[in-house]
């Protein structure tokens, strides 16, 4: 059964690839297949829902610009005015820890933004009911003593 699951999720990924193509964050491809998928997910799951966000594509290596251009600056400032070339690789390397390795927003909002969207689903499963309500009766009657 779980085989069939595998290749039915496989197969919708497969016709929603040959339907958008290439879907960059925030790109109408990418939109339009978060819709259809949302609309699939609406037929068989118990909760779906779409919630966009803001994103911003260019932002995640563009701080490497960025670095590169404060350290063409500040490397020759050592000599003739180091203090503008220690603020200058203080802030290289404050972007670089807060925008790489702590996934802050540094530079985000110096790039172009598109909406994204992620799509979500919730499967709720009646064997886990079942399950749980049989635990529950097996342990009142270990309680009660009436399977002792």
């Amino acid at each position: 059964m779980n085989a069939n699951r595998a290749r039915s999720a496989l197969d919708l990924t497969g016709k929603l690839i040959e339907r958008f193509g290439p879907r960059l964050a925030g790109s109408e491809a990418s939109l339009g297949c978060a819709d259809a998928l949302l609309a699939k997910a609406r037929g068989s799951a118990d909760r779906a829902n779409a919630e966009d966000f803001r994103v911003h594509p260019g932002a995640f290596l563009g701080f490497i610009r960025v670095l590169v251009v404060l350290y063409l600056v500040a490397a020759p400032a050592l000599y003739f005015a180091p203090v503008l070339s220690a603020v200058l690789a203080t802030a290289g390397i404050g972007i670089l820890v807060f925008g790489f390795f702590l996934y802050r927003e540094v530079l985000d909002p110096f790039f172009p933004g598109r909406t994204g969207r992620n799509v979500t689903a919730v499967l709720e499963s009646a064997a886990v009911e079942l399950a749980l309500a049989v635990g529950v009766r097996l342990a009142e009657l270990l309680d009660a003593g009436d399977l002792d």
